[in-house]
């Protein structure tokens, strides 16, 4: 039986999940179903179906000897975004940083989306550090997903100067 506890936290007016606990005791009379080294495939990302599934493969996969490649983790934010679990996908993205688990520029862009569908394209920004301390170049689509979210926040004012000498 498996029980996990999910802490939220409110700040500044996003919900987040701040911390999993997660243990295990498993009887006699149920084996483990974990024999070995546990692979994934396409069928894992398309048993999720809710918030919990996706913190549950979350919790396998970081448990997981090698570490899944960060496409893996990629795939599962991006249909966490499907469902619009934003602020989610922004927790899980703070536990791979605790857990010492390397970022890649999609991972980062997954976590500047989450923030820009959120409507919190302030927060996106804050994000743009993380791409300097690891190295990562900005790219064309972290600066589109800006940009995206700006407009989207109305925060930009187009002032059309249209002349009749065109």
């Amino acid at each position: 039986m498996a029980m996990r506890r999910i802490f939220l936290r409110k700040c500044y007016g996003i919900l987040s999940i701040s911390s999993f606990h997660i243990s295990h005791s498993y009887s006699s009379a149920c084996p483990s179903k974990v024999k070995g080294k546990v692979g994934l495939n396409s069928s894992n990302f398309d048993k999720v179906k809710s918030l919990d599934d996706a913190v549950n493969l979350f919790n396998q996969m970081v448990r997981m000897k090698p570490l899944p490649s960060l496409v893996h983790f990629s795939k599962l934010f991006n249909n966490m975004i499907s469902m619009k679990y934003y602020t989610a996908v922004l927790s899980l993205f703070r536990e791979m940083q605790k857990l010492g688990i390397p970022i890649d520029v999609f991972i980062l862009n997954i976590v500047l989306n989450s923030y820009c569908l959120m409507r919190r394209s302030d927060c996106a920004f804050s994000v743009l550090p993380i791409y300097l301390k690891s190295g990562i170049p900005f790219d064309v689509v972290t600066f589109n997903t800006l940009l995206r979210g700006i407009f989207a926040e109305n925060k930009v004012k187009m002032q059309l100067n249209c002349s009749k000498n065109w």
